[in-house]
């Protein structure tokens, strides 16, 4: 098992990846629809286990790929866990809306169904209608009874990790400003579960309406008393253990488990990271290889003003060093670039009286502007395992961006796979 001393590493990491983020004006979602508390770090060093879990990533491509629930919450995704003060130009903010363009009706009745975490155990349950304004309401309750929203809208392409203020009112009687997050290209989450009178009033109102930056939407509140108190009675069924829970999600998607086997890591074993507490999460999705090896990747949405990778890779190497408590000696390789897609490797080792921290990073920027992190941290006695992770990573990544059409670089990566409404 690794030593308690890497998780000092742990804070250094996360600590940079907050940086960067924030230096580089990414306003990055927080995708689940409850703050998390802050801290923490962006490799956790802690969760490699001595005995390995989990399937390995050979396994995990062979399976049949599964279906993501139609109103699932929102899986983390390239969020930084600690979570900083977004600087000035990155703040949320709300966009004057136009009105909407008309109040949607919804076109048949709320579903209700669970979802549940990567291990099977129950996560929460949604309801879900669409709507005739070619828009999808989704409402959440988790264990405690909070209700957040999600708007679907099919065809969209919003930019995943935006974070916005928005605007609620129900008929004239509720107007209140939430916070709300582009969880997906087609879905925002907001964050109403701390505000108890807008369940209220989407159980006993007529309309909903919500201004989003840049437009309105409005829902006709048909059936929504009704949808409210299923929801509550599939949760409290839930923790009953009478409710039937749907097969669970892969803990590493198969497109991502088929980039490790081509890079050469057939033996890596998922380790599920839905579960954790944000601050604790090594990353979207997170890998053990052998005993003392721990894979991770990030994936973060980067501004133009943020600069190349040449720029975004130094910024967030300087933020490691100055976490390190002890002697920190950082490399960067060449920036290297494939058709759209830019390249750059790195490592950093920290020395502390209790031993030293070696992490290997392979880093990319996409033609979209989402900053890839893939990192493999092991005390220094593995760094030759962690470096040839990575060596295996940056190849299988280059191939993959080689092959892909322009129209489609920026995929050469694994992406965070977002809940998809039902259609």
């Amino acid at each position: 098992m690794v030593p308690h001393v890497s998780l000092k590493l742990a804070r250094l990491l996360l600590a940079g990846a907050a940086l960067t983020v924030a230096a580089s004006a990414a306003a990055q979602s927080t995708p689940q629809t409850e703050q998390p508390g802050s801290g923490g770090g962006l490799i956790l060093p802690g969760t490699v286990q001595s005995t390995p879990s989990g399937s390995t990533a050979a396994g995990t491509i062979t399976q049949r790929p599964q279906q993501a629930p139609a109103a699932q919450q929102p899986r983390p995704a390239a969020q930084p866990q600690q979570q900083p003060r977004p600087a000035p130009q990155a703040q949320a903010q709300r966009a004057p809306s136009k009105p909407p363009e008309k109040t949607g009706v919804p076109q048949g009745t709320w579903d209700i169904a669970p979802d549940v975490y990567s291990d099977g155990s129950f996560k929460l349950c949604a309801a879900e209608n669409r709507f005739d304004n070619n828009l999808i309401l989704i409402m959440l309750q988790g264990p405690n009874k909070k209700t957040n929203l999600m708007i679907g809208a099919p065809g969209a392409q919003m930019p995943p990790g935006a974070r916005f203020k928005a605007q609620i009112k129900i008929d004239s009687k509720l107007d209140k400003e939430i916070n709300g997050a582009v969880v997906a290209p087609e879905l925002v989450a907001l964050n109403t579960g701390q505000e108890e009178e807008i369940a209220r009033g989407i159980g006993t109102g007529n309309v909903l309406t919500v201004m989003l930056p840049g437009q309105g939407v409005a829902f006709q509140l048909k059936g929504t008393s009704k949808a409210l108190s299923d929801l509550s009675a599939c949760v409290d069924q839930a923790a009953a253990g009478t409710l039937k829970l749907p097969p669970p999600p892969p803990a590493m998607p198969p497109q991502l488990a088929k980039l490790l086997l081509d890079a050469g890591l057939k033996d890596a074993r998922a380790l599920p990271v839905d579960k954790m507490p944000p601050e604790q999460r090594p990353g979207d999705f997170a890998w053990q290889i052998g005993q003392k090896v721990l894979g991770a990747i990030r994936n973060f949405p980067i501004r133009e003003e943020a600069g190349d990778l040449a720029k975004i890779s130094q910024t967030y190497v300087d933020s490691l060093a100055k976490t390190c408590q002890g002697t920190f000696t950082p490399t960067l390789g060449t920036v290297e670039t494939v058709k759209q897609v830019t390249f750059r490797t790195g490592s950093a080792l920290c020395e502390m009286k209790e031993g030293k921290v070696f992490v290997s990073l392979v880093m990319y920027l996409s033609a979209q502007r989402t900053l890839g992190v893939f990192s493999h941290e092991a005390m220094e006695s593995e760094r030759a395992t962690a470096e040839t992770a990575s060596a295996g990573i940056l190849k299988a990544l280059k191939e993959a961006a080689a092959k892909e059409p322009p129209a489609q670089q920026g995929q050469a990566a694994p992406q965070q796979p977002a809940p998809q409404p039902k259609k």
